[in-house]
């Protein structure tokens, strides 16, 4: 296991332990997104034609924010998330295909457990200024993309010195945001269990779509997922 290996996996624990829910199994191997993004006093809401500037209207309407967002725009997004020390808000694209919307969730899940909850808890127990951060995902258009085709996303930071040191690049924060929401959602010992499942039965492009299904992704993040890990979908010899 790598550095990021390790932080993913204590995040994920972590996650499980507060939400008090259940891993997936092969039995039931979709992995239950809504309890564990109630973890962490998160709320998600799907929004159409969702952009920064929907978002915060979203959050003033609701009484999650005194006064607007700085810097919005129109710019089409897929997710957005805004957090602060007490609570926080995942926004996606209503009229993205369900998988899509999946993804894009467990991704802004993952810049809040692995890069902002630190510094929203380091803020609160120093006792510094209220801060706000906020992660706005690009729009995708493709049903093809993988997580290496999606654009780089934006963060802000209020009331803290942008770049914090407790961040890494932005490059380096997408990469790790997509790690995470692979493995919160393909985790690597239940795939291997699913593909040895079904391997008698499906192959090559076959196993991709049982897998992804079974899973709830696109074939195209699964096919991803797969080839990240090492694992084959070729005819087995024994057909």
């Amino acid at each position: 296991m790598n550095d990021l290996d390790h932080r993913i996996a204590a995040a994920l624990e972590s996650l499980y332990c507060e939400a008090d829910a259940s891993r997936p199994t092969v039995e039931q191997c979709i992995t239950p997104l809504s309890a564990l993004v109630g973890a962490y006093n998160l709320t998600c809401t799907e929004v159409r034609e969702l952009s920064s500037a929907t978002a915060s209207n979203s959050l003033l309407q609701r009484g999650g924010l005194h006064s607007p967002l700085d810097s919005t725009n129109a710019e089409p997004l897929a997710g957005f998330l805004y957090a602060e020390p007490r609570h926080g808000a995942i926004f996606v694209e209503r009229d993205d295909r369900l998988t899509r919307r999946r993804f894009s969730v467990a991704h802004e899940l993952g810049h809040y457990l692995l890069h902002f909850r630190p510094i929203l808890l380091n803020a609160d127990q120093d006792g510094d200024t209220p801060t706000t951060l906020t992660d706005a995902l690009l729009r995708e258009m493709s049903d093809d993309a993988t997580p290496d085709d999606l654009q780089l996303g934006h963060v802000t930071i209020a009331a803290i010195p942008s770049p914090h040191p407790l961040l890494p690049p932005l490059e380096q924060m997408e990469r790790e945001a997509n790690a995470f929401a692979a493995t919160l959602l393909m985790p690597g010992v239940l795939l291997m269990q699913l593909r040895e499942h079904w391997r008698r039965t499906y192959w090559e492009e076959d196993l991709v779509w049982r897998l992804a299904t079974d899973m709830l992704v696109s074939r195209a993040t699964m096919r991803w997922r797969l080839h990240s890990l090492g694992l084959v979908v070729t005819r087995p010899l024994w057909n």
